[in-house]
């Protein structure tokens, strides 16, 4: 029995190789999805005189929930590892965490709280840097939390602009609650912004008295806010650019110069600006001070990307072979942060044989111009040659499109555009060439907390294409549509259940008159998981799977986080494949499987085994997936 190895082609983490460089330097290590690999910049510096400790904490009390906070927020405990350098650096990490635990304490609402931290069996501040420990050296910290306090009394002055009453009871700072000092900040945090939102460019928290009251475990609290002055947005000034034209920087802003500041407004400039690859880091804030007509000047700081950069990767699956493939872009071609890139691609390197035909290559070219119709747009066009070659079909085409994008807010975006294609497809089923011109329009939601690794929010998309075959008089209409949703099950986001569903139709055509490469195959990596790619279709013919008019798949999840980096998944996937609009799902397709998640700063790492319910010709007995992110 041999083991199919299918690497989902958009995640390539273990089996792909990705090298960005500008041409007109060298990078000093290679980054691979935000991870740079063989760098020594970051390398700690030896440690004279190291002193290894070794520690016990303590925790006092029932609450296993703030032990464990306290425990995982110890500087003494995650360090242990990394010894500091002689007494006087023990003493000072020492001296840190407990300032640090006593601040946790607090956060929990615990104001009488005791920290004691001893070295070798003696109280902190009676130990001189002077002194030798030996090694290695006692630690132990113990903590007793005392009672829980909560909210007495509160007033909050000024402000008086927003409702600051409701916004601290929204943040949770109310009278006979919990007093968890992070709900002050929150509550402070809040009201600021809220006057920024309607005009006010300078609010500040004048001033916060907290008294702890011992006898009764209750704090009270006042704080004094000053909102500043309403102001009008003035002037615009851009600062930081090279090659980019500070009037594109400014026009992209799209700042409203006269009405009322709000920093939703400069949220929205610094989201649009963001997007433009020719930029690093956005930064937007008023001014100091106001113009002397009252109104508050913008400042817009950014930096530049190098703006020529090459890349380079390779994937390999038992199924697919051995892919390559390299680009070439301009990020800034013309000085308002357009964007051409040139592809080429070689693919199933080592599945082709001898015979070209079984090899599949493209050439393509896309050339983006941001803010082409207003602030909020962007004009993709682009041409692509390719020939592709899975097990179900032969094609090899020519194609150009022009593809406008409009982003109503941060969570919706409307794409349409004119795509036209000259191609000649080949299926078990029929030879014929095709002169194809579609009108694609697509409409798509994105309210996902992390794209990389979600635990609540929504993502869904609409797609209509209708297309015109003008070699074969004939006409199709293609509908597809998905949606998935994230729920996190507890408070921590350490369990997330994660659940998708899409379908496609195709109208107006029989199925012999419309392109196999347009019609639907399911399966593999992003799909039907355990399956071969896309090797879920209508039936088979000489053993190739047809592709049909419609397709229904749907995904569940579990994902657990069991530590900071290690996590688990269980999942089950189904779909068919159909010509018939509404299918009795007789035919349906499961895979089911186990996954293993490592958390990195960029997103988890994903290894996803998966177990095909009923293979059919061409499916492996079992499916290895690899990525980055997790799997929707």
């Amino acid at each position: 029995m041999s083991v199919n190895f299918i690497i989902f082609r958009f995640a390539r983490v273990f089996c792909a190789i990705t090298v960005l460089a500008s041409l007109t330097g060298t990078p000093a290590a290679l980054e691979l999805f935000g991870i740079k690999f063989f760098d020594r910049s970051g390398e700690a510096a030896p440690v004279d005189n190291p002193v290894a400790y070794s520690l016990t904490m303590n925790v006092g009390g029932d609450n296993s929930k703030l032990a464990k906070a306290l425990k995982s927020g110890s500087i003494l405990r995650s360090t242990e590892s990394e010894p500091p350098s002689g007494t006087v650096g023990l003493i000072s990490r020492a001296n840190q965490d407990r300032k640090n635990l006593i601040g946790l304490l607090y956060e929990e609402g615990y104001y009488g709280g005791l920290v004691s931290i001893r070295l070798s069996g003696r109280e902190l501040d009676s130990i001189s840097v002077t002194e030798d420990l030996g090694q290695p050296v006692d630690v132990e910290i113990t903590i007793e939390p005392g009672p829980a306090f909560s909210f007495g009394a509160i007033s909050i002055t000024g402000g008086g602009s927003v409702n600051v009453h409701q916004i601290a009871t929204e943040q949770g700072l109310v009278t006979g609650e919990r007093a968890f000092s992070r709900n002050i900040l929150k509550t402070e945090d809040a009201i600021v912004k809220a006057l920024e939102r309607i005009g006010h460019p300078y609010p500040r928290i004048a001033d916060r008295k907290i008294v702890a009251d011992h006898a009764v475990s209750m704090l009270t609290i006042d704080i004094a806010v000053i909102e500043g002055p309403t102001a009008r947005f003035g002037h615009v000034s851009v600062e930081g650019t090279k090659d980019i034209d500070p009037d594109f920087i400014a026009y992209m802003a799209d700042i409203p110069t006269g009405e009322i500041y709000s920093s939703e407004i400069l949220d929205q400039a610094k989201r649009r600006l963001t997007r433009i690859e020719a930029l690093g880091s956005v930064n937007l804030r008023p001014a100091e001070s106001l113009a002397a007509d009252g109104s508050v000047p913008i400042v817009i700081v950014v930096t530049e990307r190098k703006p020529r950069v090459i890349g380079a990767g390779a994937n390999w699956s038992s199924t697919d072979g051995l892919n390559v493939n390299t680009y070439w872009k301009h990020r800034n071609l013309f000085g308002h942060g357009e964007l051409l890139r040139l592809d080429v691609g070689l693919g199933r390197l080592t599945e082709g044989g001898s015979k070209i035909d079984n090899y599949d290559a493209n050439v393509g070219i896309l050339f983006s111009q941001p803010g082409f119709f207003g602030p909020s747009t962007r004009l993709d066009t682009s041409a692509k040659a390719l020939q592709e070659h899975p097990d179900a079909f032969m094609r090899r085409a020519v194609s150009a499109q022009a593809i406008a994008v409009y982003r109503f807010n941060p969570e919706l975006e409307l794409s349409g555009g004119l795509k036209g294609e000259y191609s000649e497809v080949t299926d078990a089923l029929s030879d014929d060439i095709y002169g194809l011109i579609s009108l694609p329009l697509t409409i798509a939601y994105d309210s996902r907390d992390d794209p990389m690794n979600p635990s609540g929010g929504i993502r869904a998309s609409v797609s209509v294409e209708p297309t015109v075959d003008v070699l074969n008089n004939t006409q199709f209409f293609k509908f597809e549509s998905s949606i998935a949703s994230y729920v996190s099950i507890d408070e921590m986001d350490r369990f997330v259940l994660a659940g998708r569903i899409g379908a496609g139709a195709i109208f107006g055509a029989e199925r012999d008159e419309v392109p196999a490469d347009r019609r639907f195959l399911i399966g593999g990596g992003g799909s039907v998981r355990g399956y071969g790619y896309r090797n879920i279709g209508v039936d088979r013919v000489s053993g190739d799977a047809i592709a049909g008019l419609s397709q229904i798949q749907g995904s569940v999840e579990l994902r657990s986080q069991w530590t900071d980096t290690i996590g688990t998944a269980v999942f089950a996937d189904a779909g068919i494949v159909s010509d018939e609009y509404f299918s009795d799902f007789g035919d349906m397709k499961v895979g089911v499987g186990l996954g293993l998640r490592y958390f990195t700063g960029v997103g988890p790492i994903r290894l996803d085994v998966a177990i095909p319910l009923e293979p059919d010709q061409d499916d492996p007995a079992f499916a290895f997936y690899v990525g980055i992110g997790q799997a929707f």
